[in-house]
């Protein structure tokens, strides 16, 4: 009957509240195709204070990924259009690890441009005319 209590007395205490957050900027990263860019991570405490001396590293979640690649420091290179989950992992001194997963959207770049010579032609029925682009 004892282990019962106690297993009841556990299921009604709240939650732990977190000691730490780990706050990753830019919060929603959108980046073009073939451009680059750099999360950045801060550890704050319960009170909102930075933590002193955290070391963050980053990696890619969800294994292989034609999207993009990002090293340690946070530096993501994009390859393709898609959605790039990405973890930040800091390290509290003392070794206890706090997690953030962030996901990274990787859109199109700005459409290309063609022009077309020659410019305008008039032409009759029945004619043809061979455009030439560039």
């Amino acid at each position: 009957m004892l282990p019962l209590l106690a297993l009841l007395a556990l299921q009604q205490q709240p939650a732990a509240l977190p000691t730490h957050r780990l706050i990753l900027t830019p919060p929603a990263p959108a980046v073009t195709v073939g451009d680059t860019m750099r999360l950045r991570a801060e550890l704050v405490d319960a009170s909102g204070q930075r933590v002193p001396n955290a070391r963050v590293s980053y990696v890619a979640g969800g294994g292989f990924s034609f999207e993009a690649t990002i090293d340690t420091a946070g530096l993501i290179q994009t390859g393709a259009v898609g959605n790039f989950p990405v973890t930040a992992v800091a390290f509290l001194p003392g070794g206890r690890a706090i997690t953030q997963r962030i996901d990274v959207r990787i859109v199109p770049g700005p459409v290309g441009s063609i022009s077309a010579q020659p410019s305008s032609a008039k032409l009759l029925v029945g004619q043809k005319l061979r455009i030439r682009g560039n």
